[in-house]
């Protein structure tokens, strides 16, 4: 299994012909005081299998850890994927797209979303929550 893509951003969607149109992807959270919360982020994640891997459905898992060194996890997505098969010699992907309704962030930091497959430890996405004088309305 490989992770292909694994962004957070402002939008994204899938087309019917399995187009993925991702806007304004991101890293880093702007915020005038702390705690703050980033009202409508978007998770894209693509899972490939590998060349020889059986195309069965798998369990992903999405945990989202804080400034806490991940003794904190919040589970984000828990959910069964289902890889179709072979075809053409090009190996099975699954695109989730995950439109989360808010994101807290407690105090300034690195925090991290941490994607698990059949509950093992499959990649992460470092996000950095910085404080900031004044927020323009163009960034964060």
């Amino acid at each position: 299994m490989k992770t292909e893509i694994f962004v957070i951003a402002e939008n994204a969607n899938l087309t019917e012909d399995k187009k993925i149109n991702i806007f304004a992807i991101f890293n880093r959270i702007l915020a005038a005081q702390f705690p703050t919360i980033y009202a409508r982020p978007t998770i894209v994640i693509k899972l490939a299998l590998e060349l020889g891997e059986r195309a069965t459905n798998r369990k992903v898992t999405l945990y989202f850890a804080g400034e806490d060194n991940n003794v904190q996890q919040v589970k984000m997505m828990d959910q069964i994927v289902e890889f179709p098969p072979r075809v053409g010699g090009l190996n099975p992907d699954t695109v989730i797209i995950l439109n989360v309704n808010a994101i807290g962030f407690e105090k300034p930091g690195t925090y991290q979303f941490i994607l698990h497959v059949d509950d093992n430890f499959q990649a992460s996405l470092l996000i950095y929550a910085e404080r900031v004088q004044q927020v323009s309305q163009l960034g964060g």
